[in-house]
C-alpha cells in the first residue's frame, strides 16, 4: 500500500452511490468445507460457483442477495454482526459547485432507473443504489474509518 497524495474525504465530493453488492465467500468442493465456521475467508466469484468449481459458503451483506438467494449471510453462518458490502459510486473534485453535483446526481439517478440497467447490474450480483450526495459523502467518511481500522488491526501500513 502506498501513502495517498490526497485526502479521500477532504478532496472529493460524493455525487451518488451507483451500486451495492455483497462479496461471496467460496471454497472448492474438493476442500470439504461446507460452512463459514469450517473456513474463514477465501476470495469470491459467482461464476466459479455457477460452474461448480467453488461452493458458496456465505455472503457478506446484511441479507441474502438475489443472485444467490439460497446462500446464507456470514452473520447467519456463525459470525454474528459481520457485514462487509461492496459499493461503487461517482465522485467529483471537492470544489465542484453544488449545483453541478446536484445535476449530476439527478441524471445518474435517472440513468440507473432505466429498465435495462438494473437488470444488467443484478445479473452481475449488484443492486442499483442511487443516493443523495450528502449520504454518499457520509458513506465515504465511514468507510475510510472502517477500512483504516481493519488495516491497522492487520498491521498494514502505507509506505
Amino acid at each position: 500500500m502506498r501513502k495517498l497524495t490526497y485526502d479521500t474525504v477532504r478532496d472529493f465530493a460524493g455525487v451518488t452511490v451507483t451500486y451495492n453488492s455483497a462479496y461471496l465467500l467460496v471454497a472448492p468442493p474438493s476442500l470439504g468445507v461446507w460452512t463459514v465456521k469450517d473456513l474463514v475467508p477465501l476470495a469470491s466469484s459467482v461464476n466459479l460457483v455457477r460452474d461448480g468449481k467453488l461452493r458458496a459458503l456465505g455472503v457478506t451483506s446484511a441479507k441474502c442477495v438475489g443472485i444467490q438467494p439460497d446462500v446464507p449471510t456470514i452473520a447467519e453462518s456463525g459470525l454474528p454482526g459481520f457485514v462487509w458490502d461492496s459499493w461503487g459510486g461517482i465522485i467529483a473534485p471537492a470544489k465542484t459547485p453544488r449545483a453541478i453535483i446536484r445535476k449530476l446526481n439527478r441524471e445518474i439517478t435517472r440513468a440507473l432507473g432505466l429498465p435495462d440497467i438494473p437488470k444488467r447490474m443484478r445479473a452481475l450480483g449488484a443492486e442499483p443504489a442511487p443516493s443523495t450526495p450528502e449520504a454518499f459523502d457520509k458513506l465515504i467518511a465511514e468507510q475510510v474509518v472502517a477500512v483504516g481500522a481493519v488495516a491497522r488491526k492487520a498491521g498494514i501500513r502505507p509506505q
